[in-house]
């Protein structure tokens, strides 16, 4: 039950693996005493002095879900204050397979005492139930196992309904899934070197592929049919439908001379002349600084959005009936610095596409207006990112990275930090980790509804996780905000 007490058993967690249980009872740390203890847990009961002992002392109590001992930071499950410093701090958090995970602004335990922790009782008690109830749904998902490539996935995509989900890897094949069981529907061949980029239309009819071989394909869904294919200098990089689906964007690899550029196709949707499309752009953008790595139409088509390999996000106005070629610099109409210095890995708009999603190097995704472009949120976590998405229905951006590829033989899975991390949208705080790829995530998507999400590794598999129904039951919110139902 969300609004139990854990201390009282009433929350259960599952899936986690066993943790040795500390002792009952353990003795406060002392002055003198600079070793880390054992994990000691204190009585719940006990209401022990601690005043700037964070970094020498873990006060932890054991719990027995369902079999699986999980421990949990004791001031947390208690929400009771304790003193970091010269303040007092509500510190609240979950503790599973080895690390501190806090929903209270610590990054880890022990930890610095110089910021963290929220101001009530009642704001405690919202993000501890939060905290477990999350990782008690993500704790008891069995992720869909997809094995179709024998190279690293470089995209996944879902359909506009959810039911197919296409993947794109370092080899030439093109994947479609059935989401919900995981069978293979087909294959799209036809490209001759790594497939870096697809998209699907709003009518799962057409499908547009980008690759290594310096080819854009176009292809019938139903059947896996090439309709056309189009040339460029170098490699296709990203590609992306418009919100109306009557055009195409790509962006081309700057390489061997050729500059970087953004070209826009119009799409011949008539089924019966599929084949005849325009080999010429109705618009190229050709840029003269750091190239664009991914792009995406903002609402309504009215204007294109860039990532760029020095960090950059930039706006460039869009006219389907009087488009506009040119130098990037004379065409662009705004731009913001949003990971400087470091390349852009991933751009996802939000259902409505009013805002979007980057991820970085810099081991930071950054929610971002549309419009303005200004920054509105930034997740700053541990380790360089591949990917983010932003969750349709819920208050959550998904992220997912980890260690460089080429260290990973070097590397465990734990200190890698392969996980997939589930970020609070608006509080700006990590919720949970989901851990199951052996290597660095490279591509995230989450399902349109919003009832599932899939990731794509370095490891060559695609996980698809669906959500228990009472995910979506839990109040990210606080009791005090939430909806009613009728009102949502």
């Amino acid at each position: 039950m969300l609004g139990s007490r854990p201390m009282n058993g009433d929350v259960k967690l599952t899936g986690l693996p066993p943790i040795r249980q500390a002792s009952d009872t353990c003795e406060p740390p002392t002055a003198g005493n600079t070793a880390e203890p054992e994990k000691p847990s204190w009585p719940a009961e006990a209401a022990v002095p601690y005043e700037e002992k964070c970094a020498s002392a873990r006060p932890f109590r054991t719990f027995d879900f369902d079999g699986t001992r999980v421990e949990v930071q004791a001031r947390a499950a208690q929400c009771r204050a304790v003193r970091c410093g010269a303040e007092s701090r509500w510190l609240v958090g979950l503790h599973c397979r080895g690390e501190f995970f806090s929903t209270s602004g610590w990054g880890s335990w022990p930890g610095s005492c110089a910021s963290g922790g929220v101001d009530s009782q009642s704001a405690a008690e919202d993000h501890l139930q939060s905290t477990i109830f999350v990782h008690r749904k993500l704790a008891t998902m069995r992720p869909i196992l997809l094995s179709g490539h024998e190279r690293s996935l470089t995209q996944i995509k879902f359909n506009r309904e959810g039911d197919l989900l296409f993947s794109v890897a370092k080899d030439p094949v093109i994947n479609a899934w059935f989401s919900h069981n995981g069978e293979r529907l087909g294959t799209y061949e036809g490209h001759n070197g790594t497939v870096w980029t697809v998209d699907v239309d709003s009518t799962s009819t057409l499908l547009v592929s980008g690759s290594a071989d310096n080819q854009m394909r176009l292809w019938e869904v139903a059947t896996g049919k090439c309709l056309y294919v189009w040339e460029f200098a170098t490699a296709a990089k990203r590609v992306a439908f418009s919100e109306d689906c009557t055009q195409v964007l790509v962006v081309t690899e700057a390489r061997m001379g050729h500059r970087g550029a953004l070209r826009v196709f119009r799409i011949n949707r008539d089924p019966a002349t599929w084949t005849q499309q325009s080999a010429e752009p109705t618009r190229t953008i050709t840029f003269s600084g750091p190239k664009a790595v991914v792009a995406a139409f903002a609402p309504c088509d009215q204007y294109i959005i860039t990532g760029h390999e020095n960090g950059k996000v930039a706006l460039y106005y869009h006219d389907d009936k009087e488009p506009e070629s040119g130098i990037d610099a004379e065409l662009e109409e705004n731009s913001t610095d949003a990971h400087p210095g470091e390349m852009i890995s991933d751009l996802q708009m939000s259902a409505d596409r009013t805002y979007f999603t980057t991820s970085s190097r810099d081991k930071t995704a950054k929610l971002i207006d549309s419009k303005t472009l200004q920054v509105i949120k930034t997740y700053a976590t541990e380790t360089p990112l591949n990917s983010a998405s932003i969750h349709p229905t819920k208050p959550f951006v998904i992220v997912g990275g980890g260690q460089d590829a080429m260290n990973v033989t070097t590397t465990s899975a734990r200190q890698g930090r392969f996980e997939t991390r589930f970020w609070h949208k608006v509080f700006e705080e990590e919720c949970a980790r989901l851990p199951g790829h052996f290597g660095p995530i490279n591509t995230i998507a989450i399902h349109p509804a919003g009832t599932a999400y899939a990731s794509g590794g370095e490891d060559g598999y695609v996980r698809v996780n669906w959500f228990d129904p009472g995910f979506f039951n839990s109040k990210l919110y606080g009791a005090d905000l939430e909806l009613a139902l009728e009102d949502q």
